[in-house]
C-alpha cells in the first residue's frame, strides 16, 4: 500500500476533478486503468466515487472496469477486495447493460474459462 500515491490521487481529484472522465486512446477511463494496474483498492474507491458512472463504461475492447479488475487479479478474483468493492457499488445483481454483441462474447470467453477449470480438475 502505498500512501503516497493515495495522497497524490486525493490531491489531483481536489484541483482537477474532471480528470476522472477523461478517456486514453483505447477509451479507457482512470478507474480501468485502475483496475488494469491493480492499484490499491482505497483508490479505486476514490475513483468511483468520484465518477460512479465509470463503472457502466467499455473501453474499446468492451471491457469495464470490473473485467479489468476480475483479469488483473488471475484465479484469485472472488477474493480480491477491488473486485468485490466494483462488485458492490454495481449492485446486488450486478447487473450492466452492454450491447449485444458484447454479451455473446463475453459468455462464450466465460464458457471456455469454466472449460478449462473442469479439464484441470480431472
Amino acid at each position: 500500500r502505498s500512501d503516497a500515491s493515495i495522497r497524490v490521487v486525493k490531491k489531483l481529484l481536489q484541483v482537477a476533478p474532471a480528470c476522472v472522465e477523461t478517456k486514453n486512446i483505447p477509451d479507457q477511463l482512470p478507474l480501468h486503468n485502475a483496475c488494469i494496474a491493480k492499484v490499491d483498492t482505497e483508490i479505486v474507491e476514490m475513483l468511483v466515487d468520484a465518477y460512479p458512472r465509470a463503472l457502466r463504461e467499455s473501453d474499446l475492447q468492451s471491457k469495464l472496469p470490473y473485467d479489468h479488475a476480475q483479469e488483473a487479479a488471475g484465479d484469485a478474483f472472488r477474493k480480491d477486495p477491488s473486485v468485490r468493492l466494483l462488485r458492490s457499488k454495481m449492485g446486488k445483481s450486478g447487473n450492466i447493460i452492454r450491447r449485444k454483441k458484447d454479451q455473446a462474447r463475453f459468455a462464450s470467453e466465460d464458457l471456455r474459462i469454466r472449460r478449462r477449470s473442469i479439464s484441470n480438475i480431472q
